[in-house]
């Protein structure tokens, strides 16, 4: 099953946009980048690993990261990702 999770500015967790089959992330994803686009929102980095593909787009003040995931795994991976970021903020503060 397949998932779209996303964040804003870099700030807590990933949360889930949808799961469902391919096509229907397909087209939830479509529709979201048509809408990110409309509103000023340029891609500015592509990435793809282990937790899956990222896209990052901003309008120069607000950054969106969002996350396609595939299966489980992607998700475990994700969710370890979050918690390494929330235990390395908590050191730095």
């Amino acid at each position: 099953m397949w998932g779209i999770y996303y964040k804003v500015n870099g700030k807590g967790q990933y949360k889930n946009y949808m799961d469902g089959t391919y096509t229907e992330m397909k087209k939830a994803s479509d529709e979201l980048i048509a809408r990110a686009i409309a509103k000023g929102f340029k891609m500015i980095r592509r990435a793809q690993g282990t937790g899956g593909v990222n896209l990052t787009y901003s309008d120069g003040k607000t950054r969106v990261e969002i996350v396609y995931v595939e299966n489980e795994r992607d998700r475990e991976w994700l969710a370890f990702f979050d918690k390494c970021q929330a235990e390395r903020g908590a050191k730095a503060a």
